[in-house]
């Protein structure tokens, strides 16, 4: 059994690509990974089929299979799972349009993940001291043609290169360097792959390098071998090579497949075992003063229970009146939004609006009321966190180069909020009150002035 557990989700329409379609594509990937790429790379992993609305394992990886780029853009900026863990993408309908076998792209999103999944690893084959290229660790890019990949059952899979592609002391065909034998030496890029490669003293940064047949392969026509230097255009969104070149403070985890954050979530967004017993029918009205004077449960830094609620604060819907301080969205897609008592601004405490998608409660009225209220702090939200909150990617000015967090945006006016009760853990969070109480989730959200 591999230590490393891979969750591959249908996440596609039906009309894509129904799951007794998928499932036995991903016995053929389980096969790969187990019998032709961990004997060579020393890496294994048991997958594990999610069917379409299923939620994936706890602690594992995703492989996720999309419709397509163009719908994913807003999927395309979460670049690890909702816990944190690598996460490769797969855009079916994307390959199907372009007459592409999806298989043979899953196939090469698992094993690079696989072979590097922080997506930092890169090779030097430097000629001297002072020039030379990197060479993004991407083990599938380089003989990634369809036309070079292999049937496992009736499954097309795609070839990969062997540790031996990226020792440039290798002499051309000492060994193997790809499972398909198609390469015949080192950093040798077959016709329909590339490369990612960044130089070094020239200035010119990253650029993908396109490859055509090296004259030993038998595929080979006559002429050199040779490397077609292009400028990069923007990679496809949601792929390695974009993420290699975003900053590693605005990768943000998944909202998809699964619930968006992990501690407490259940108890965050009314999918607890205890929810049935919260008095929604009955707020009550309070001040952001009396609320940071209720007496904490448990020490600061500590969590309370993951799926119970603690009596009688987290069981209590209540109505407060307060000054906005600012707002800002959090990584596990909450609107996190800073308040303060009217009577003294610096005595804050947090209120937090969770996506709908992200809910564990199906009941449609709650969700309604998230949903409205989400939506109404949004119309009085700075246009950044509007922006964020819809889906685009985090710019650098939004977040802090000191915590590496998403910085918080100035609001003004005086808001009526109405959220159930709720103790988070002190971790540092902005305007978090010294017990840690919040209101998650606010159900009603109206402008005083």
């Amino acid at each position: 059994m591999a230590t490393i557990k891979i969750a591959v989700i249908n996440a596609t329409s039906d009309v894509v690509l129904s799951d007794a379609e998928a499932a036995p594509a991903v016995n053929a990937l389980q096969e790969q990974v187990t019998s032709d790429f961990a004997p060579v790379w020393g890496t294994d992993a048991d997958l594990t089929f999610v069917p379409r609305g299923q939620t994936p394992p706890a602690g594992s990886w995703w492989l996720s299979l999309l419709d397509s780029s163009d719908q994913a853009n807003a999927l395309g900026y979460h670049d690890l799972t909702s816990e944190g863990l690598p996460l490769g993408k797969a855009f079916v309908k994307t390959d199907k349009d372009e007459g592409l076998a999806w298989t043979v792209t899953a196939s090469h999103e698992l094993l690079e993940m696989l072979g590097d999944p922080d997506i930092n690893l890169w090779a030097f084959p430097r000629p001297d001291a002072t020039t030379g290229r990197l060479y993004a660790y991407e083990v599938c890019d380089a003989c990634e043609a369809d036309e070079l990949g292999y049937t496992i059952d009736t499954t097309l899979v795609s070839d990969f290169v062997y540790p031996a592609w990226f020792e440039s002391f290798r002499l051309p065909g000492s060994t193997q360097f790809d499972k398909q034998g198609h390469v015949q030496e080192p950093f040798a890029i077959l016709q329909g792959g590339y490369a990612l490669v960044y130089d070094i003293g020239s200035g010119s940064g990253y650029h993908q390098v396109f490859g055509k047949i090296a004259p030993s392969s038998p595929q080979a026509q006559p002429g050199p071998w040779e490397l077609n230097f292009r400028p990069t255009r923007r990679p496809r969104v949601g792929s390695r090579r974009e993420r290699r070149m975003t900053h590693r403070q605005q990768w943000v985890r998944s909202a998809v497949h699964a619930k968006c954050g992990t501690e407490r979530w259940p108890v965050k967004t009314l999918g607890d075992a205890d929810v049935a017993k919260v008095a929604f029918d009955r707020p009550v009205t309070s001040s952001v003063l009396a609320l940071r004077a209720l007496p904490a449960p448990f020490p600061a830094g500590q969590s309370g229970p993951q799926d119970r609620r603690l009596a009688p604060v987290e069981l209590t819907v209540y109505t407060v009146t307060a000054k906005l301080i600012g707002s800002k969205v959090e990584t596990d897609n909450d609107i996190h939004l800073v308040i303060a008592d009217p009577s003294d601004h610096n005595a804050t405490m947090i209120v937090e609006f969770p996506k709908r998608e992200c809910a564990e409660t199906r009941n449609q009225a709650l969700l309604a009321r998230m949903e409205a209220a989400r939506s109404a702090v949004l119309t009085i939200a700075p246009p950044l966190v509007q922006r964020m909150a819809m889906g685009a990617a985090i710019p650098p000015e939004a977040i802090d180069p000191q915590t590496g967090r998403p910085r918080l945006h100035p609001m003004q006016g005086t808001a009526r909020i109405t959220g159930v009760g709720f103790f988070d853990r002190v971790h540092g969070q902005d305007g978090v009150a010294p017990n840690a109480v919040e209101l998650h989730p606010v159900l009603d959200f109206t402008i005083v002035h």
